[in-house]
């Protein structure tokens, strides 16, 4: 604690030296120095700039973002008075420059000091989320979390379940540190354990609550996710009723507000993506021709759209001519690929896929025909995987979940993993988008997206 106080400090000593030399750049007068940085101060304070918890790098950026705003409204619109005399640009500058500033300087100062920060976390569960979620942590540099390891609760002898283990976990439990439940209390003795996250969704209510009674008594905070994403959402509100704990998992009904930008944004950006993918056509074709392939460079396929109406995509093709009735074939005569696709809906090493098609995937240039689905009004630029018609019976509940919202370019499987992900995890993630939808949450994933493209994580 004493740790992020000094961090906090040092954030607003930095912060404020910048702000001054600004000032004396553009040779104002320190009156007016002292109110700017005044509020500007305030503003991140309120927005919990200077709160130094366990959070990712998109987080921050919202509260900094939304600081930085309130700012220049305040000088521009409503004190506008003690604006008169300074140029306008100076407004938009200093704004713009403290922006990145205290970005910077916050992941600057959470790396320098992350040995001193950072919260040793010990994972209950072995999961695919619970490894999800140690790898976004340890990967990130932002985040003020460490991953020590996993607890494996398979064992008859205080669980009567079987839970899944992450194959990554199950074929490399010594060096993800993967220790058994038995061995709880000394695990987190031995290791400085300052927190517990609780990492298995599907643990029964006993079984929970017998980790959270035996974890209080070892460390001082514990962290669990919910079973469903039905059940807690961002909407979600605690209320006491006299000693009795209630929450709300009301979904929140999306503004007319938010749903008029989101459309615009979309015709916006899939005016430019349909001029891009015109003249990405031409290359496509070029690059078809070359290896003396001379069919149609687009491809269409039947989808599952809004409201489960059937929508009919677009993408570059990237596989063989008659790529169906070839999958049909090896699936006859190949198990382990019969059950690979059974289980993932896709092939992690795909012989249909042409040469020119690698390229396409790994860049995810094949997805830019979907513009215009965009364009029409059919798909979002964010939203759920468009799903294939054979695929409703396995989506199971999470179809009519789902459905609710229109499918969409790119969405939170494909920025967070891509091909990395099976089958029912996407659907998790899509689940989690429609139950948590808004603006920020699209512009987080099309970041994020870009991320993942430009570093080719994830890409097949």
């Amino acid at each position: 604690m004493r740790s992020k106080k000094i961090l906090s400090l040092i954030l607003v000593i930095i912060e404020c030296l910048v702000f001054y030399l600004i000032y004396t750049a553009w040779h104002l007068n320190p009156p007016m120095f002292r109110q700017d940085l005044g509020l500007y101060i305030i503003y991140l304070f309120v927005m919990g700039h200077y709160s130094i918890k366990d959070s990712l790098i998109w987080d921050e950026i919202r509260k900094v973002f939304l600081a930085t705003i309130l700012y220049m409204i305040t000088f521009a619109i409503i004190m506008p008075s003690t604006f008169e005399g300074v140029p306008r640009r100076y407004l938009i500058f200093l704004s713009t420059i403290m922006f990145f500033v205290d970005l910077f300087v916050s992941y600057f100062l959470r790396v320098i000091f992350r040995s001193v920060l950072s919260k040793k976390t010990l994972v209950v569960g072995t999961s695919e989320t619970a490894y999800r979620y140690g790898c976004i942590v340890n990967d990130n540099k932002f985040a003020i979390t460490e991953v020590v390891g996993f607890i494996d609760l398979n064992d008859p002898h205080y669980f009567q379940k079987q839970y899944e283990m992450s194959e990554e976990l199950f074929y490399n439990r010594d060096a993800h540190h993967v220790f058994d439940y038995k061995n709880f209390d000394v695990v987190i003795k031995e290791n400085d354990i300052d927190q517990i996250v609780i990492g298995e969704p599907e643990l029964s209510g006993k079984d929970l609550n017998t980790i959270l009674e035996r974890s209080a008594k070892l460390v001082d905070s514990v962290k669990y996710m919910p079973e469903d994403y039905n059940l807690v959402n961002f909407s979600s509100e605690v209320q006491d009723f006299d000693g009795i704990l209630l929450i709300s998992t009301s979904k929140d009904t999306p503004s007319v507000f938010d749903r008029f930008w989101k459309r615009f944004f979309d015709i916006l950006i899939s005016l430019i993506g349909c001029l891009i993918t015109a003249i990405m056509a031409i290359f496509v074709k070029i690059s078809y021709i070359r290896h003396g392939d001379h069919d149609p460079i687009i491809f269409k396929q039947k989808r599952i759209g809004y409201r489960g109406k059937t929508i009919t995509i677009y993408k570059f093709r990237t596989m063989i001519p008659h790529a169906e009735e070839k999958l049909e074939e090896m699936m006859k005569v190949n198990k382990d690929i019969r059950e690979e696709y059974h289980k993932h809906k896709k092939l992690r090493y795909d012989p249909r896929v042409t040469p020119t098609g690698k390229s396409l995937r790994r860049s995810s240039i094949d997805e830019f025909p979907q513009f215009f689905n965009v364009l029409k009004g059919e798909m979002s630029l964010v939203g759920p995987r468009p799903y294939l018609p054979g695929e409703k019976a396995e989506m199971g509940d999470d179809y009519d979940v789902i459905i609710r919202c229109k499918p969409g370019i790119t969405g939170m499987w494909q920025a967070n993993g891509r091909s990395d992900l099976g089958f029912k995890e996407r659907m998790k993630l899509d689940v989690y988008y429609y139950k948590n939808w808004n603006l920020w949450l699209d512009i987080i994933v099309i970041f994020k997206t870009l991320q993942a493209t430009f570093t080719r994580k994830g890409a097949r």
